[in-house]
């Protein structure tokens, strides 16, 4: 125990097996940044919407540009707010 206490008083981190590497504790996400990475669940919430249209738009090919990497769907945040004022000036009638 003191040598956990010890270890986040010098560097912040927050692993005690030496020869595992370590992550500081200063490290955070920035959703708010324009180039970041979202989740399908991140995008719902910005958007907004149930995460379900999210999947049923992908599956039209009528939401926001999304890719995979290794398993998971992620968005560039540039991209959804892309979508987003093309979904604006698309169809002046519609609205």
């Amino acid at each position: 125990m003191a040598t956990r206490l010890v270890s986040l008083a010098i560097g912040g981190k927050t692993n005690l097996n030496p020869l595992e590497p370590t992550v500081a504790d200063n490290t955070t996400r920035e959703p708010e940044r324009i180039d970041a990475l979202l989740t399908i669940e991140e995008v719902a919430e910005l958007l907004r919407m149930p995460v379900a249209s999210l999947r049923y738009w992908r599956v039209l090919g009528t939401g926001p540009r999304g890719f995979i990497i290794g398993r998971r769907l992620r968005y560039v945040r540039a991209d959804v707010f892309r979508w987003l004022v093309e979904q604006r000036d698309g169809d002046p009638s519609a609205a």
